[in-house]
């Protein structure tokens, strides 16, 4: 029982052996129904003083729920607005203040309307009427503009609260933003989007399989390589695969693990009666399904036997090949001694020929300080007779290492240098270095002396072998200039430093080392002068630590 109801049943029902003091006449009372009425107004006065403390309590527990619900709303962590019934906000807390970026003052007042953009102002304001005079409780998205004009997706949520039956009705709204969830949604849906792009447009054939291989979702490469259209390979499973004889068939698909990729072949027949190889791999899904990447390797598969048949063909030109090949290392080795003995003849005709020299002009000092009444002076004839007999036996020797005088002729530089390379192909092996050749895809035909141009090329080639490390390429390029054909050499060499580019082309020097791969040094000097004689040059670029090309310029006809 409240205090109120409780003072009121204490005035209305009056205590019993007491008298009521309602339109009492105290001049008609005696002595002691006066005391009674005394005593009877000193028990009313206790019992209103007992009611006063209990509403007193009453109100002030009342007003620490309040202020406890104040504070719960003020701290709520959504955005929360109260609304008379004319649609004026009369309570915001701090959330909704930081979600507006505006202050409690500013609020206060104004029009919830006005918190939303112009365009949806009339659905909203429709929406908040039926809250109020209908009392429904609706939800509804709506947008919202902030203090500093940015624009946020919201979700709007109110309900109509009456305090009691004759009190005005107010409208709790609860705004929550839902821009960053909007965007993730979006973002998810673009990521979606893409993926079913991707699996479309695939090149490989991509299946999804539940627990039992039935196909639930397939991609159009993979109804291509299958022969099936989407439609009727989603009423389909493996074991509808028609399985090629004697090949494993699409039954090896129940063999994927549910937590490692597979990788295998599987053999079935189109519907069309071609029997196809294909490649996949798959594994399982976290929700029991199972994905496989597969290709079609049928073509890859028919080339390998295709290739298996052509080897007995490849053998036989494999041999002929080889024979060639002996041929041309007789060649070389022809080539060889005679280089060899060349070499022999310069180096010592160019250990005679020093020598010599100075003994003929010593001797010519001595010949004129001779008279002639002098009684050995006929034998100053003789020496000088023999002296000259050693020089044109010298020169001889030079002669030998000297090039023939080659007529020009219509050769075809690609056969040429292809025979070069093979005769070379020894050196590289026993280099370990690889030789590789780039020429026009037409046939380059000059008109020069192919005997000189050969000696060249394996002169210029057999020098970048010989300066490249193991593992390396030597490159040969020749690409027409004009009337001209430009053939580079190039190599991964030391390069040649400036001290040794000094004497490059100078007859018997040499930087190869002592034993017996020694040069006399005159592969260079030798090489520029079969160049020049075919009216030609021979050039070089070299940078040391990264290598060296010798270019050589011939004119296609001489």
């Amino acid at each position: 029982m409240s205090n109120r109801e409780h003072a009121n049943k204490s005035q209305s029902e009056p205590s019993k052996g007491s008298m009521t003091f309602e339109n009492v006449d105290t001049a008609d009372l005696s002595p002691d129904d006066l005391r009674t009425l005394v005593r009877n107004l000193h028990g009313r006065l206790a019992e209103l003083e007992t009611q006063n403390r209990d509403l007193s309590k009453s109100q002030e527990e009342l007003r620490l729920l309040c202020q406890k619900d104040l504070r719960l709303y003020e701290e709520a962590p959504v955005a929360c607005l109260t609304v008379d019934e004319h649609c004026q906000i009369t309570a915001a807390n701090a959330a909704a203040r930081a979600l507006l970026g505006v202050s409690d003052q500013t609020l206060k007042g104004q029009s919830l309307a006005s918190l939303v953009v112009p365009e949806k102002r009339e659905h909203f304001l429709e929406q908040c009427s039926r809250i109020l005079e209908e009392g429904e409780r609706l939800s509804f998205d709506t947008v919202i503009e902030l203090s500093d004009g940015r624009l946020r997706s919201a979700l709007f949520e109110g309900v109509a609260v009456r305090g009691d039956d004759r009190g005005p009705v107010v409208l709790c709204a609860v705004i929550t933003d839902v821009s960053e969830q909007e965007a993730s949604e979006a973002m998810l849906r673009q990521s979606h989007e893409r993926l079913k792009w991707m699996f479309d447009l695939s090149r490989e054939g991509i299946l999804i399989l539940d627990s039992d291989m039935r196909f639930e979702e397939a991609n159009p490469a993979a109804g291509m390589i299958l022969g099936y259209p989407r439609d009727i390979l989603l009423k389909m499973g493996i074991e509808d695969l028609e399985p090629a004889p004697g090949r494993p068939g699409a039954e090896h698909l129940r063999g994927l693990s549910e937590s490692e990729v597979t990788v295998g072949e599987f053999h079935f027949a189109r519907p069309d009666g071609a029997v196809c190889t294909v490649e996949y791999s798959g594994r399982g899904l976290s929700d029991g399904q199972f994905v496989v990447f597969m290709r079609d390797i049928t073509d890859q598969r028919t080339a390998a036997e295709q290739l298996l048949q052509y080897s007995e063909h490849l053998e036989d030109l494999v041999e002929l090949r080889a024979e060639r090949i002996r041929e041309l290392e007789r060649y070389r080795v022809q080539s060889e001694q005679l280089a060899a003995t060349g070499r022999m003849a310069a180096r010592i005709a160019h250990e005679i020929n020093n020598p010599l020299a100075g003994i003929k002009n010593s001797f010519l000092l001595i010949k004129d300080a001779i008279a002639e009444d002098y009684p050995y002076y006929r034998y100053v004839g003789a020496i000088e007779k023999e002296i000259n007999r050693i020089a044109r036996i010298v020169s001889q020797m030079f002669d030998l290492y000297q090039p023939e005088q080659e007529q020009p002729q219509r050769f075809n530089l690609g056969e040429t240098l292809e025979d070069v390379l093979l005769m070379l192909e020894p050196l590289c092996r026993q280099r370990g270095v690889t030789m590789a050749a780039r020429l026009p895809d037409y046939p380059v035909i000059l008109f020069q002396p192919e005997g000189l141009v050969r000696q060249v090329l394996y002169n210029l080639i057999a020098n970048a072998i010989e300066s490249s490390p193991a593992d390396e390429i030597v490159r040969v390029t020749a690409v027409p200039l004009g009337e001209n054909i430009s053939i580079a050499v190039s190599d991964h060499g030391e390069g040649i430093s400036e001290e040794v580019a000094v004497h490059l082309f100078e007859p018997f020097y040499t930087t190869k080392r002592a034993g017996a791969e020694e040069g006399v040094g005159l592969g260079l000097s030798v090489s520029r002068t079969l160049v020049e004689l075919m009216r030609g040059t021979l050039s070089y670029q070299s940078k040391v630590g990264e290598g060296t090309v010798f270019r050589m310029i011939l004119p296609q006809s001489i």
